[in-house]
């Protein structure tokens, strides 16, 4: 159908569609519940850049050699997705910690993909000839292009996660990861390391019981 051609539209498409398909995916006042569906398929494995243009972007950020600022640095990511990949790192006083790094030039590429959004979605708005849809592909856009532009800031992902310390402080199943300032900036995101087990993953047969999924879901819908 329809929905399923989209997704696979937004996947060749590449990094900055496929984002623009999972912010869509929660928002199901945009659009139809088939859409969202097949949306939330859209998956942000995506192969990683190289260990040299990981170097590069520390190195223009912090104006040190990535063997200056860390003990150990581990050259394979441990996630890497449309925007930026995720590195574990040893800290010189043995602090293990999750370097996030921005994909080198990714600025500009959203740039030019937004724009190519935005033709389409002034041609999808031309040729629309029923005048009840109740869909706004430019309200997506425009919702989008804020969602993106926030997401490649870091510092602001940073403070987030401060302000959310700040919010959860209280609550002592909720851990929330130290963010080291000086290691951190618009492009490289430096906190601390957590193990963890991606919350889709607890019904599988290796985590009975160990996990509780009733227990985790009303923690979640409490948080």
């Amino acid at each position: 159908g329809l929905a399923l051609h989209f997704r696979l539209a937004l996947e060749e498409l590449g990094p900055t569609f496929i984002k623009f398909g999972q912010i869509l995916s929660t928002r199901p006042d945009f659009l139809p519940p088939d859409f969202i569906k097949e949306l939330e398929k859209l998956q942000d494995a995506v192969s990683p850049f190289e260990t040299s243009q990981v170097k590069n972007v520390i190195k223009q950020e912090f104006g040190k050699d990535i063997e200056e600022l860390f003990k150990k640095f581990e050259d394979t990511p441990i996630a890497s997705a449309s925007l930026s990949q995720v590195h574990k790192a040893i800290l010189p006083n043995d602090e293990i910690v999750a370097v996030k790094i921005q994909r080198p030039n990714i600025k500009e590429v959203i740039d030019l993909d937004l724009e190519i959004l935005t033709d389409l979605i002034s041609f999808i708005n031309r040729r629309r000839t029923n005048n009840n849809w109740v869909y706004h592909p430019d309200l997506m856009l425009r919702e989008f292009k804020k969602a993106i532009q926030r997401e490649i800031d870091f510092i602001n992902e940073a403070h987030h996660y401060e302000k959310f310390k700040i919010n959860f402080k209280d609550i002592d199943y909720v851990k929330i990861p130290k963010i080291y300032w000086d290691m951190t900036t618009a492009k490289v995101l430096t906190m601390e390391f957590i193990e963890g087990v991606k919350i889709n993953e607890i019904t599988k047969q290796e985590y009975i019981g160990i996990f509780d999924p009733k227990e985790v879901a009303k923690r979640g819908a409490y948080i």
